[in-house]
């Protein structure tokens, strides 16, 4: 995933730093910082489960648009959470619910390639879809929530896993996952 990517190159730059820090205070006869242990980011497993419910198309078309975007310009002795964010957010908006379209377009193309099986409308997958989607756009390391100033990589990481844990919840509740499905 690319926000896992992007946190793993975090991580990279940051023992790079750690390591240098570490030799400075040897050379000058200090005890070397010890580097806090507590992960950052998101489990791969986690995202997964939360990117199942997203059409990957929608996927495709957000990493490509963030790709683009530049991040908004702060006014000047602003920090970034302070500059303007709406374009962000409204494409964002318009990806969500391009998911919920895409999700009830390919269910009944998949219901029409299925004879004898009537259509029905996947109302969980078409409310899943874009909440999914947003959890999973807003928590990236550039996303829009940045907008929010109280925004950090832990948070992005709270919100994808209350994200997964509530829509794989109501995905058993209303019998839409296969998770404890008796054999």
């Amino acid at each position: 995933m690319v926000d896992n990517k992007v946190v793993q190159e975090k991580r990279k730059s940051e023992a790079t730093a750690a390591t240098a820090a570490a030799d400075a205070a040897v050379k000058a006869g200090k005890t070397p910082p010890v580097p806090d242990p507590t992960p950052v980011g998101v489990p791969s497993n986690i995202v997964n489960q939360l990117v199942a419910y997203i059409p990957t198309e929608i996927i495709t078309v957000w990493v490509a648009l963030i790709a683009v975007l530049n991040d908004p310009k702060p006014p000047a002795g602003k920090k970034i959470c302070q500059a303007d964010w709406s374009a962000h957010w409204k494409l964002a908006a318009a990806a969500a619910i391009l998911s919920a379209l895409l999700t009830l377009g390919f269910a009944y193309r998949k219901f029409a390639d299925t004879p004898g099986v009537d259509f029905k409308v996947p109302l969980f997958g078409m409310l899943a879809a874009p909440v999914a989607f947003l959890a999973w756009a807003v928590a990236l390391p550039e996303g829009p929530l940045r907008s929010a100033c109280w925004y950090s990589e832990e948070a992005g990481a709270f919100i994808v896993t209350v994200a997964t844990v509530g829509i794989a919840a109501l995905a058993y509740i209303f019998g839409q996952g296969e998770r404890f499905k008796k054999v």
